[in-house]
């Protein structure tokens, strides 16, 4: 109405409802009789009968007991009824009815276990011929509002005992249209029921509800009908074969069998090789067979001498039959020196498998020709509309050019390991690499032996501080006795980093020994590493990437080594003494770029600052012996220019990694089961092995870029770098209808 609450009613509705009020009075003058059967009668049958209607105002049900006696009296008595407004939200009728039977449906259950009257004697009316179909619907082909109160309603009284009601004799139409005080007082439908109801039952309403019903039930699911054209046989044999010079044999030995067949024995064919004659024969009849499969009506009307509507896909080319009926472009080229094949080329189907095996056949038998020499060679023989794309979907499934031109899968570059990016003591986080061999010499006699050395790396992962070690052979105990002198001098590291040692594998016999080093798990290296309560890790194999700090100390190490030494061959202390020098060069080296003319007086950070608090090629503070500093003092003095040092490693250093210099962008992330290539630098990329990937490794941001492969010699841990993904799960199933090839014509 749209009244504030302090507004006054207008008087119509001040009337009615003093009228209500004055009628209230009239309550106190009706009595009911709390017995609901007649004194002195014995009982011989009850039922309940309830009744339910609805309308735009409200919804009611009302429940009657009916008592018949020894004597065939009946008596009937009201019991329980209820009513409710109707929603506010407009409702169709037949919604509303449904509603006031799930109200009836509750009244009954309540009157039923409180009387005790067994299921079979009790009996639902209602006036609405639409919510009785939909009670007697299985709830499975109603919509979701209807079919949740057909539930309701089911599960309270089989819809057996539903039955309809005239609305003429529907005592709750009174509660549903709403009446005065008086009327209703004086209503005798309302107190006493239907007059039927004192009637045997052979008097009663006959009908059903759904017996009167003549328009279809609304509110039922509309369901799809699926019907599956027959199959075609021989486009199903068609479609068993992957070659299509197989095909086209295998259909003209069929053809020559039903020649032999309508023929006399003398006329027969029995060579154990084709004719050219017959495989053109059967080539022809698989091409006729496919035109008129796509395109039956424009030949049909090609054949009654009409021309293809212009709603046709070939109505551009105009089309002709020739004399073996196939269907060729009429084009313009009349008049040049073509030969006829070309002038008409034969039309047909991108969608048939027909043209799938051709397309294939001719990418094959032509040395894998690519897709515009694939066009040039399909277009003067035969005209398929929209072949380019059948032609990518064949060049870019067939899996020996996919091996020719396939690109390594890359991957967004990772975050970098809390290692390199979290303070901690130098070389307590540590990796490690070997360069090599070096020529040394042995002794200083006048024809020195010669032997091999080589660098041993080590590098702080947070600071970039190298320490290098020469050793002088690949075994267990060398590697042992330089682990031990770079412990003795820079401290036991926490955790040690390095390759696992299958980079190492290759020509080089001398190298391959580096794999068995840092591979073996020997007692002996098990045990001191124990012993030393170290943390040893690898990266996975043939990833350098995954290490490329040591990597990058490696790669300085022979540069300086090979500016300085060049081919000039050195003894053991020389070699030792400029392996040195090399390693205070590198300490020394700036962490991040300075400026050229630097005017603060601040000299750029380096690894030694971390190491002896100053760069290690910058001369000596000098000392005043006037100044007294106390232990405590100079104890606080050392933290602070720790401090200092990490602040500004914090602030200069750290922020430089923040960049992706290469691999940029996410990719698709390799998944078990997938085939894929093995990238082997050592090998052409037509011959690097197949393998399926096992085992995947995926970081914290989701994003895989280790796994483990199975390949016919074994299986591997690599980086997804070092693979090419070949044809997935959901391709390889659908390659050969897409034109995936891998096989010869």
């Amino acid at each position: 109405m749209g009244l504030e609450w302090d507004e006054a009613l207008p008087q119509d509705l001040c009337n009615t409802w003093k009228l209500w009020r004055e009628e209230l009075s009239f309550i106190t003058e009706h009595s009911l009789s709390r017995c609901y059967f007649l004194a002195d009668k014995t009982i011989q049958m009850l039922q309940l009968h309830g009744f339910c209607d609805a309308s735009q105002l409200s919804i009611a049900a009302v429940v009657y007991v009916r008592a018949m006696y020894s004597d065939s009296q009946v008596s009937v008595h009201i019991v329980l009824a209820k009513s409710k407004v109707a929603p506010i939200k407009p409702q169709t009728i037949p919604k509303l009815e449904l509603s006031a039977a799930v109200l009836l449906s509750k009244l009954l259950q309540t009157v039923q276990s409180e009387l005790n009257i067994v299921s079979s004697s009790v009996f639902a009316w209602s006036d609405s011929t639409i919510a009785l179909g939909w009670i007697r619907t299985p709830p499975v082909k109603l919509k979701t509002y209807v079919a949740n109160r057909v539930v309701q309603i089911t599960e309270a009284l089989s819809p057996s005992h539903w039955r309809h009601v005239p609305s003429q004799h529907n005592p709750a139409d009174v509660a549903s249209r709403g009446t005065s005080i008086g009327d209703l007082l004086q209503h005798h439908l309302w107190w006493n029921g239907p007059e039927w109801l004192r009637s045997p039952p052979t008097d009663w309403p006959s009908l059903t509800g759904t017996d009167t019903l003549s328009t279809p039930l609304p509110e039922l699911k509309s369901f799809a009908l699926v019907i599956e054209k027959e199959p075609n046989h021989i486009e199903c044999l068609l479609t068993r074969f992957s070659n299509y010079t197989l095909c086209v044999h295998a259909h003209a030995w069929m053809y020559r069998f039903i020649a032999n067949c309508r023929t006399s024995r003398e006329r027969r064919q029995f060579s154990s090789t084709l004719t050219m004659e017959e495989i053109t024969h059967a080539e022809t009849l698989l091409v006729k067979r496919q035109q008129h499969q796509y395109y039956h009506k424009d030949m049909d009307l090609l054949a009654s001498g009409h021309p293809v509507p212009a709603l046709s896909s070939l109505h551009t080319v105009h089309p002709f039959l020739d004399k073996d009926g196939l269907l060729r472009v009429g084009g313009r080229l009349q008049k040049s020196g073509l030969n006829f094949q070309q002038k008409h080329p034969i039309i047909l189907n991108k969608k048939s498998h027909l043209t799938l095996l051709l397309v294939r056949h001719l990418h094959i038998s032509n040395h894998h020709a690519g897709p515009t020499l694939l066009m040039g060679l399909l277009s003067s023989t035969h005209y398929i509309p929209g072949a380019r794309r059948l032609v990518r979907a064949i060049t870019h499934g067939c899996v020996t050019c996919r091996k020719e031109y396939a690109r390594t899968s890359k991957q967004l570059m990772g975050q970098l390991p809390k290692e390199r990016v979290q303070p901690s003591p130098p070389f307590s986080k540590t990796g490690t690499d070997f360069a090599g061999p070096l020529t040394l010499k042995k002794g200083h006699t006048r024809k020195p032996v010669h032997v091999k050395g080589y660098v041993c790396i080590f590098i702080c992962l947070s600071t970039h501080a190298v320490h290098i070690e020469l050793v002088m052979e690949l075994s267990t105990e060398a590697f042992m006795a330089a682990f031990r002198r770079f412990c003795a001098r820079r401290g036991c590291p926490e955790k040690m980093v390095s390759d696992n040692g299958s980079n190492y594998v290759g020509a080089n016999r001398e190298l391959a020994k580096l794999y068995d080093l840092l591979t073996a798990e020997s007692k002996t290296l098990t045990q001191f590493f124990h012993t030393k309560r170290v943390d040893w890790s690898f990266i996975p194999g043939r990833a350098p990437h995954f290490g490329g700090i040591w990597e990058a100390a490696v790669k300085s190490v022979k540069t300086y080594l090979r500016k300085t030494v060049g081919s000039y061959i050195l003894s053991v202390e020389e070699a030792i003494t400029i392996l040195v020098e090399i390693e205070a060069t590198m300490n020394s080296r700036p962490l991040c770029p300075m400026d050229t003319m630097p005017d603060d007086g601040v000299e750029a950070l380096t690894p030694a600052h971390f190491l002896v608090g100053r760069s290690l090629q910058a001369l000596p503070a000098p000392t005043s012996t006037d100044m007294v500093i106390t232990a405590s003092k100079r104890w606080n003095l050392c933290q602070k220019l720790s401090a200092d040092f990490w602040d500004r490693w914090s602030k200069e250093y750290l922020q430089l990694l923040q960049k992706r210099n290469k691999w940029t962008k996410t990719s698709d992330n390799i998944y078990p089961g997938q085939l894929v290539l093995l990238k082997d630098q050592e090998m052409f990329q037509r011959n690097w092995p197949l393998a399926v990937v096992q085992e995947i490794f995926p970081g914290q941001d989701g994003l895989v870029r280790a796994v483990v492969i199975r390949t016919s010699k074994g299986v591997y841990r690599r980086p997804v770098h070092k693979l090419v993904p070949l044809l997935d799960t959901s391709e390889s199933s659908s390659s050969f209808r897409g034109g995936g090839c891998s096989g010869h014509a």
